[in-house]
């Protein structure tokens, strides 16, 4: 401790952790042609974590749909498994364009949102 005048005794450091929260964008999201209804996604963990990772949310829209009917969505993906950073997205429409968005989960919520 110190004032203007007086140094304190020396003591030892103090550590505590900080709540979680929401971790930031997955990182290096990508999408590889698998078949002709299907592609393999792959992602690296956030850069920050902001806790403890617990798994990843997939979502995924036609373009089409997001410009005719925005508040229609696919059911999320949830993987619970955290050291999985890859997906294969199937039965999807043949030359069709998608919107796809991966994000990271800890127990408080879920990462900002890269899509491809």
């Amino acid at each position: 401790i110190e004032t203007e005048r007086f140094f304190g005794p020396e003591r030892p450091p103090i550590q505590f952790p900080t709540r979680e929260g929401p971790p930031g964008p997955v990182m290096n999201l990508r999408a590889v042609p698998y078949t002709s209804n299907g592609i393999f996604l792959l992602w690296d963990p956030p850069e920050e974590t902001n806790g403890v990772i617990i798994g990843y949310q997939i979502d995924y829209k036609t373009l089409e749909g997001i410009a005719s009917q925005p508040d229609i969505d696919q059911p999320s993906i949830l993987l619970r498994d955290d050291t999985r950073r890859n997906y294969i997205l199937g039965s999807l429409k043949p030359n069709t364009k998608y919107r796809v968005q991966v994000r990271a989960r800890t127990s408080i919520g879920l990462s900002t949102i890269p899509s491809i």
